[in-house]
């Protein structure tokens, strides 16, 4: 919705989950339909035009959702999974 007051606009239908943050020049998000591949995205929400920024070599980690920009949005934050690793252990004569 403008700030000046009017009709809300839906600007994104993408699945962003909650990785998206406010930036000096629009909005920024993670673009998570490619999971293995996550794409960094800038929507200018007066244009609606998207420009990709970059794309992640790792999956996001979805236990610590989020994406921060810096002020001069140089740098961005995120969470993101290293490794996933499960093992299995046989335990004898558990009581």
């Amino acid at each position: 919705m403008p700030s000046t007051g009017g009709e809300e606009k839906l600007l994104l239908k993408r699945g962003t989950g909650r990785y998206w943050t406010v930036a000096r020049d629009g909005i920024c998000f993670l673009d998570l339909s490619n999971a293995a591949h996550p794409t960094i995205n800038l929507l200018d929400p007066i244009t609606g035009q998207i420009r990709k920024l970059g794309i992640l070599e790792k999956r996001v980690d979805w236990g610590y959702s989020g994406l921060s920009v810096s002020t001069d949005g140089k740098w961005i934050i995120y969470a993101q999974m290293d490794d996933l690793i499960s093992q299995i252990m046989l335990v004898k004569n558990f009581h």
